[in-house]
């Protein structure tokens, strides 16, 4: 796919765009939900920051207020964390991302008709429940695991099971980094998405996702064998090399 440097590429075929739409119109109560708490926890990470720039650091040193802060911060995080994590989040009509409690839950996979479950990790077995078809593809969650080899296999049976009427649910232990990453990688193959697209969709979905740097290395290399350009690049930061996607988060952390 040629492009000009610069140029604004929006990868969508037709029906992408009238399924993103027809996504975007139609969000669920949960969905909406999601992004309350998004709103409010941006607001408060937000708010603990300019509270800690303008109070928390005296001579050099954190202040006790500063400290509090922090752990404000910890507190907002951790309940993100656990009011998503347990849960079946909805990306397209065909595909659901979770952690691995939620994978196992039978009556959750029951209530949203999942008929094929993704088990991407090396620690988790395989729940078996009957009627559904597993796949595990055993990948650590680690910047050097190769987790693109199986970009194409997992994308091209996620699109399978949807032609059959079927929805199929990613999972890794915490549907945070590994199921996430296959997730954006499917989105990028078969719904014609760039990875900066890709992710923030994700994201809207699942606001905990957080690919580990590697796995990001992968997908911004996927994202250039499929249309020639990349929409996001790693860059430097305080913390080490960082997808550049997640700058203004790590400005934030500077306190």
């Amino acid at each position: 796919m040629a492009a000009q440097q610069g140029e604004v590429i929006t990868f969508f075929s037709r029906s992408s765009r009238v399924w993103w739409l027809e996504r975007l119109a139609d969000r669920d109560k949960e969905l909406w939900s999601s992004w309350s708490l998004m709103s409010k926890s941006t607001q408060l990470l937000r708010a603990t920051g300019d509270h800690v720039i303008q109070n928390g650091v005296q001579g050099g040193r954190r202040s006790s207020s500063g400290h509090r802060c922090h752990r404000t911060k910890a507190r907002a995080m951790t309940a993100a964390l656990h009011l998503h994590r347990h849960r079946l989040s909805r990306i397209t009509p065909c595909l659901y991302l979770s952690d691995g409690v939620a994978a196992g839950n039978a009556q959750l996979l029951a209530a949203n008709h999942i008929t094929t479950v993704i088990n991407v990790s090396l620690e988790l077995a395989n729940m078996l429940h009957p009627g559904i078809e597993y796949l595990r593809i055993p990948v650590a969650d680690s910047p050097t695991a190769r987790i693109s080899a199986c970009f194409n296999s997992a994308a091209d049976l996620i699109r399978s099971v949807g032609e059959r009427g079927g929805r199929t649910l990613l999972h890794c232990a915490a549907g945070v980094s590994r199921s996430a990453t296959v997730c954006i990688a499917y989105l990028m193959k078969h719904h014609a998405m760039s990875l900066a697209s890709a992710h923030a969709w994700v994201r809207s979905c699942r606001p905990i996702i957080r690919p580990n740097n590697g796995f990001w290395r992968q997908l911004i290399h996927y994202e250039y064998l499929l249309f020639g350009i990349n929409t996001v690049h790693m860059v430097h930061s305080p913390f080490g090399m960082i997808p550049d996607i997640y700058e203004r988060e790590a400005r934030t952390l500077m306190f």
